[in-house]
């Protein structure tokens, strides 16, 4: 029977039902923050009304709005009595089917929670909630038999979570690498493109409202952590924590390692890497040279993606804006959807299934290539006195060529490297007006754990001022 058409009582358009009934069904939605992305959300609710009506066959209608301040100024016009200060006028009015919560933080715990208590379908962007208190939600949602839904919690308006959780969810994903923070990626594309130092980028970043006042949890990788745990939880079907995952972020990049990449062929990427192999997996974020012709090195500005790997599928990449007001509501939109089928059938999808108990492997047992930039106090080249002499013997042997102590750093770095497990592959010098020169290293494929040895040495050796930075080299 096809669907009827007529004009709802306040001049919105009605669908009659298959079995003739008049008005759909109205779904009442709370939201629970106004910024941004929740102001996003209702412009959609109302704007796309018919669409989604079509697309639901329910009526979705906001009930109230919680907001912080009541006095603030607006982008848009809501109606008088719909905004609220009061948290309880959404989670105790039985009218209200569906909580969408957009505010972020940890400390909304106990509000989602009575939310899925009280039957209400939860939908939220909230990542930390979400990767650090993931299995108390989920086991307070299947209890209640309601939806808890966060497309929104990972690349913004990519939809990546859903096809992990569905489309591919037939095969057995053992490989995510992505680029899943826009700010850092905005920062590292000027620092890349014009040269400007990471306090330069930085502030075009704020300033262009790519990144907050206080820009931690971006530019010190905690926010791709609580994304990339969230993602490795749905790929491999176990409980992955922001604790499980090692973060290190971009502060310490400088135009000369960037340019020296890019001599090289390769681009500077902050990627969040997820990876399972036998009964074990990694999960780590940090800065990362890749070759130029990677996929993933054209992507620029504030622009995500997120690599997939598959035995089944093989490799699939998802692309878009990873922050953003309208792109984060699309894929809130996305679950209010989901959630209000769901509720009209009677049925919830809410559990995440985690049935692989895999252990972390330890990060110093991570295998990778590296760039290790080294300040000297001369030249790499002109030889320091007793250079060796602090390392002990067993690095240099009786009898070595460096037995006089009157060895360059170069050939200190070089012979020093492989007595602990690193295999030099590439050395370059340069020297700086004022006489002192830096000491470029690219080393073989090693574990994370030698290298951090190797970094104690180092600091001991004459003529070593620093090692400034150290960066993986992904092929």
């Amino acid at each position: 029977m096809h669907n009827i058409r007529g004009l709802d009582t306040d001049g919105g358009e009605v669908v009659r039902m298959p079995d003739g009934s008049g008005k759909p069904r109205v779904m009442n939605i709370g939201l629970i923050g106004f910024g941004t992305v929740g102001t996003a959300v209702y412009q959609i609710l109302q704007q796309n009304r018919e669409e989604l009506r079509l697309q639901t066959r329910v009526d979705l209608r906001v009930k109230r709005i919680v907001v912080r301040d009541l006095t603030k100024p607006r982008p848009v016009a809501v109606a008088e009595g719909l905004l609220t200060d009061n948290p309880q006028d959404v989670l105790a009015d039985p009218e209200i089917d569906i909580v969408v919560e957009m505010v972020g933080g940890a400390h909304l715990k106990p509000v989602l929670l009575q939310a899925l208590a009280s039957g209400k379908a939860v939908i939220t962007a909230n990542k930390e909630l979400i990767a650090d208190h993931g299995p108390e939600l989920f086991r307070t949602a299947e209890a209640c038999d309601v939806d808890l839904l966060f497309e929104g919690s990972v690349g913004g308006g990519i939809p990546i979570l859903r096809p992990l959780r569905e489309t591919l969810a037939a095969g057995r994903i053992r490989r995510i690498m992505g680029i899943v923070n826009g700010t850092t990626n905005y920062i590292l594309t000027q620092m890349s493109r014009e040269g400007k130092s990471f306090a330069a980028a930085l502030a075009e970043a704020q300033l262009a409202g790519y990144a907050e006042a206080d820009p931690t949890a971006d530019v010190d990788g905690h926010d791709a952590a609580r994304k990339l745990a969230i993602l490795a939880t749905i790929a491999f079907h176990s409980r992955v924590t922001t604790a499980d995952v090692y973060a290190e972020g971009i502060r310490r990049i400088t135009p000369a390692d960037i340019a020296y990449g890019q001599q090289r062929g390769w681009a500077l990427k902050l990627l969040a890497i997820a990876a399972q192999e036998g009964e074990q997996y990694e999960a780590r974020v940090h800065p990362a040279f890749i070759p130029a012709t990677h996929p993933l090195a054209s992507v620029n500005d504030a622009f995500n993606a997120i690599y997939v790997h598959g035995e089944e599928v093989g490799e699939t990449m998802f692309y878009g804006r990873g922050a953003g007001g309208m792109p984060t509501a699309s894929a809130v939109i996305g679950d209010i959807v989901e959630a209000a089928k769901n509720r009209r059938r009677g049925v919830s999808f809410s559990e995440v299934q985690q049935y692989n108990d895999w252990s972390r492997k330890e990060q110093v047992r991570v295998l990778s290539r590296y760039y290790l930039r080294v300040a000297l106090t001369q030249p790499a080249a002109e030889p320091a006195a007793r250079t060796l002499a602090l390392v002990g013997a067993g690095a240099a042997g009786e009898g070595s060529q460096f037995a006089d102590g009157q060895t360059s750093a170069r050939q200190a770095v070089e012979h020093l490297l492989p007595t602990y497990g690193i295999p030099v592959a590439y050395l370059s010098e340069y020297r700086r007006p004022d006489g002192t020169g830096d000491l470029v290293v690219e080393t073989g494929l090693t574990t994370e754990g030698a290298l951090h040895t190797m970094r104690e040495v180092l600091h001991g050796v004459p003529g070593v001022a620093a090692i400034t930075n150290i960066i993986r080299i992904l092929n």
